[in-house]
């Protein structure tokens, strides 16, 4: 799966979805997120940059200083944070 698109829906400031399509396929998932969250995810899609690193660039900067990788993180609902699995640790 990857990001294809970030929109506004429903003329709300506050109603936003992230769209995700198969890497080699046709079907699409709409995930609805929050007004900040669909911000962030349109300035990664856009290739901006900010002034400082956000929260997600930076842990993902110290799991590559690691050698791992994400190899899975998983959320069973929205209430609870996801569980991640990391791989190819060389530390």
């Amino acid at each position: 799966m990857r990001v294809t698109d970030v929109r506004r829906i429903r003329d709300s400031a506050r109603d936003h979805i992230v769209l995700l399509a198969e890497t080699d396929g046709l079907r699409r998932l709409p995930i609805w997120i929050g007004r900040d969250e669909a911000r962030l995810i349109a300035v990664r899609l856009l290739g901006a940059h900010l002034a400082r690193p956000l929260t997600h660039d930076l842990v993902a900067r110290v799991i590559s200083a690691l050698g791992a990788a994400c190899a899975r993180s998983v959320s069973t609902d929205s209430s609870t944070r996801p569980s991640t699995r990391l791989s190819s640790w060389t530390a």
